[in-house]
Parts: C-alpha cells; structure tokens; sequence
C-alpha cells in the first residue's frame, strides 16, 4: 500500500470517528479492506451505541466526507462502505452500481 493511500485511510477514518462522536455515537474504526472500486471502514461500537443510529447518520457522513457512502450491519459492528480515491486515467462505476451488482 502506497503511503498516499495510507494517509488518506487514516484520514478517512479519523474524520469518520470525528463525525460520529459529534453526534454522541462513538465508535472505534477496527480494521477495514482496500480494494479496487471500494473501501470498507469495520466500526466498533461503543457498548451505548447502536447499529441504527449510525445507519440513520449516513447522509451526514457523506456530506461530510463529500461523496457516497453506504453501510451495513457486519458480525460486531457496522461496515462503512466508500469508494476509493480515484487515480488519473481511470473510469469508475458509481457505488450504487457496485452494490446492486451492476
């Protein structure tokens, strides 16, 4: 992994640990994977903080984050899905077309 794209991760996921405690959820981003089209951040929610709430806050953290995000329950948490920075020279699918399959 490129120290580029590791900064912007770290970035991301400070930003998204900052956005959420605004809204009093607090979370701990646990891990995540980096793949071609998309990113997953794996939240660790605080033993007060429910799935549902961080799911209704979507809509802020992409305005926040300035592009789509999308996210579901995983086995201890919530996943946040985003897309990757794009690189020069490359076309992407829009991440609703990476969900559905397209």
């Amino acid at each position: 992994m490129s120290h580029a794209l590791r900064s912007y991760l770290e970035l991301q996921a400070d930003r998204i640990e900052a956005i959420l405690a605004s809204h009093r959820c607090p979370v701990h981003i646990g891990g995540g994977t980096c793949g071609p089209e998309v990113i997953q951040f794996f939240l660790d929610l605080a033993p007060h903080t429910r799935a549902a709430t961080v799911l209704a806050l979507l809509p802020v953290l992409s305005a926040a984050l300035g592009q789509p995000v999308d996210g579901r329950r995983g086995e201890s948490g919530v996943i946040l899905i985003l897309a990757t920075p794009p690189t020069p020279g490359t076309q992407r699918r829009p991440i609703y077309a990476l969900e559905v399959g397209q």
